[in-house]
């Protein structure tokens, strides 16, 4: 990952952060086994946020260099899969190699502010992406299908989660708050929120973005059933204006 003035390499058990104008370590960070380079950097900020795994496995970490201060959020109980940062460092989705379940954390406090349903089915997650106005999030799976979720914090979330940030010192509080997600989801999938929009058209997609010049326009990249690069250009707007025209008919 790559900002201005800084370059971060993640490694199998670690993540070095060297500073760009000389290429001096800035940082060295272990964390739990990443094979898969889970890195990201605030890049619209001057002080730079940093997240990355944490050395438990389904926990993230961040680092807030501006305040000289390192977060802890207990994500998942699985391994994590992917990790999405704001370009501003405020906000982290994240998701497990289970592939079902998305959170979005507020930095500032730890808290949880919302939940996404993908889906039941256990799946590979090739890719998670914030909207440039934090408004939408991304995610595309080995399934086919790219699920887009709409973002709505509100006052009302942060005050309503912030008893999961402050039991995240201890052991037994991060079970309770595991036990109380555990009931959620087991009560069906009416109470955590489902995407907006699902866009299909690549096969096998591994990255998605939103483009900055195209509003409401999700590119998808992939490979076809016959091993073809696809790019495809999404208006997810529509997408999701359709879904919610077909849920008021049916109500």
């Amino acid at each position: 990952q790559l900002r201005r003035d800084a370059i971060a390499v993640a490694l199998r058990d670690r993540v070095y952060v060297y500073t760009l104008s000389d290429l001096g370590l800035r940082d060295k960070i272990y964390t739990t086994d990443n094979p898969n380079g889970l890195l990201c950097l605030s890049t619209a900020v001057q002080d730079m946020v940093l997240a990355c795994p944490s050395v438990t496995d389904g926990h993230a970490r961040v680092e807030l260099y501006g305040l000289r201060k390192t977060v802890l959020l207990e994500a998942h109980e699985s391994s994590l899969r992917a990790l999405a940062l704001t370009e501003d460092g405020t906000h982290l989705a994240t998701a497990s190699t289970k592939g079902t379940i998305i959170r979005v954390f507020r930095v500032s406090n730890q808290s949880c502010i919302a939940e996404f349903r993908r889906g039941v089915e256990r799946v590979t997650m090739t890719c998670l992406r914030w909207s440039w106005d934090h408004s939408h999030l991304a995610c595309c799976s080995e399934k086919g299908t790219t699920h887009v979720f709409r973002v709505v914090t509100t006052p009302e979330d942060d005050g309503k989660n912030k008893k999961h940030a402050s039991s995240s010192s201890s052991s037994s509080s991060s079970s309770s708050w595991y036990d109380k997600v555990r009931k959620k989801v087991g009560r069906g999938t009416h109470d955590l929120k489902a995407s907006v929009a699902q866009i299909r058209g690549v096969a096998r997609p591994i990255a998605c973005a939103f483009v900055p010049d195209l509003p409401n326009t999700l590119a998808v990249v992939g490979w076809d059933l016959e091993g073809n690069g696809v790019l495809l250009l999404s208006d997810y707007y529509s997408s999701e204006n359709n879904k919610n025209n077909n849920n008021n008919n049916s109500s």
